[in-house]
């Protein structure tokens, strides 16, 4: 493959150099904690080193302007010629892209097919992770980690229902939503810890819980509740009351 090869570019730019050091320092020296005897004295004096500053600034730019002309030649013409080579690049990687969305989708459906050989209480999105689908990661090993993560999650529920009580389908279904053990332990007492029911003719409302999701009944009302708890875990609450339809403010004290 041809590459581009830059004959031509100077290492260095020439100047008298020791000539100019030599000179500045001289008026440095000269000019160096001296005061003018009078006004007019100050004033040329000034007027002279900065004549000189001015001279030695617009040499600079010049010099700058010299050599910055050819390269932007040099860039224009460069950006002309590989302007085919980028719409190339592009179409190799839509192509690319493409052999890797295929290749995802592969190993999504073989993992899911693994996933299908065995029953599990937990639904298949509750323990999915993009890393499976990684290049990196090979597709025995993404099978590996997807038991792996089906077994836990199926340790921990078993966790939740071996807690028991009035709150056990609400506790399974937020878990199956995706909030942790730890937050739905918390959760848990959060519901046992709220205001005592209301009188029976202003219930409370109910749920059921459906593949679909919950499925919110009853006479609505408005309560007001103070959680304290870490943001992950107010994140999740969150997401559980959206599951159920709950309509709510929220105020950071």
């Amino acid at each position: 493959m041809t590459e581009l090869t830059i004959t031509s570019i100077p290492n260095t730019i020439d100047y008298n150099r020791a000539e100019l050091a030599a000179a500045v320092q001289a008026i440095a020296e000269r000019y160096s904690g001296v005061v003018a005897a009078d006004k007019a004295t100050a004033k040329h004096d000034r007027a002279e080193v900065n004549k000189l500053l001015k001279q030695i600034d617009e040499a600079r730019k010049a010099a700058k302007k010299r050599y910055e002309e050819p390269y932007k030649a040099f860039e224009a013409e460069l950006k002309t010629i590989i302007e085919p080579l980028q719409v190339a690049a592009a179409q190799i990687d839509e192509q690319v892209k493409a052999y890797e969305a295929e290749e995802r989708a592969a190993r999504l459906d073989a993992i899911k097919a693994a996933w299908a050989t065995r029953s599990w209480n937990v639904p298949f999105e509750r323990i999915f992770s993009e890393e499976w689908l990684k290049a990196s990661v090979s597709e025995k090993r993404a099978v590996e980690l997807m038991f792996s993560a089906a077994a836990m999650a199926e340790n921990d529920r078993h966790a939740i229902i071996a807690l028991g009580g009035d709150y056990l389908e609400t506790l399974l279904a937020c878990y199956n939503n995706g909030m942790s053990l730890a937050d739905v332990l918390a959760y848990k007492n959060t519901l046992e810890t709220k205001a005592p029911p209301t009188p029976a003719d202003s219930p409370l409302n109910t749920y059921t819980v459906t593949p679909l999701g919950v499925q919110v009944e009853a006479k609505k009302q408005t309560y007001s509740m103070m959680l304290t708890c870490s943001e992950a875990t107010f994140g999740s609450v969150c997401k559980y009351l959206d599951s159920m339809g709950v309509f709510y403010a929220v105020r950071e004290d």
